[in-house]
């Protein structure tokens, strides 16, 4: 018998690791959803997480093209105010030289009309300039800043035009000041031939 309780105590042991390793491929088998359900939260979290990336990133290019927008309008006006700066320059000192040309006895009417509208074209861009400022401002506070920038962009443009029409005006009082155009009115009548 005793031969026969090592049979026995093998059969047991075969019998055991049998039900053991059943009962351990049945929890195997009755986890195999739980694998899914796990791939599919962590797909859940990626998704959720690249949506908050992607956000993120819209976010800093939003503000980081304001930004750049900004500080192109703010160079554009800088040089416009400049510019209109030394025009106004400009203008005061033709009407210094009118003055002066006034006191040498030489008709300057002309001039001084042609004087007058150039520092209306100077002021009416001076005005321009000003408006650029506001179209900035309310196109960062838009929902759609893309159609916004193109109002920016006519102003500028407008801005521009304006800034030009003043130095021609310039141009003009300049030319009809020059020396061979004025000549000062003479006392004495041409001799005829």
């Amino acid at each position: 018998m005793k031969k026969y309780s090592g049979i026995t105590a093998v059969t047991v042991g075969v019998l055991g690791l049998m039900f053991f390793a059943a009962s351990a491929s049945a929890q195997v088998t009755n986890t195999t959803g739980t694998p899914r359900e796990k791939m599919q939260e962590k797909r859940e979290e990626v998704k959720t997480n690249i949506q908050e990336k992607r956000a993120d990133v819209k976010n800093r290019l939003e503000d980081k093209r304001k930004n750049l927008i900004r500080s192109y309008s703010e160079r554009i006006v800088k040089n416009l105010t400049q510019t209109l700066e030394r025009l106004e320059n400009i203008a005061n000192r033709l009407s210094t030289r009118l003055d002066k040309l006034v006191g040498e006895g030489v008709s300057v009417t002309e001039a001084r009309t042609k004087l007058a509208v150039a520092k209306t074209k100077i002021e009416e861009a001076t005005t321009a300039v000003g408006t650029i400022k506001t179209f900035v401002e309310t196109m960062l506070a838009s929902e759609d800043p893309k159609a916004a920038f193109e109002q920016v962009k006519e102003a500028i443009e407008q801005a521009h035009e304006k800034v030009r029409a003043a130095h021609a005006a310039l141009v003009d009082v300049i030319n009809s000041i020059k020396p061979g155009l004025n000549i000062k009115p003479s006392t004495t009548t041409p001799a005829s031939p």
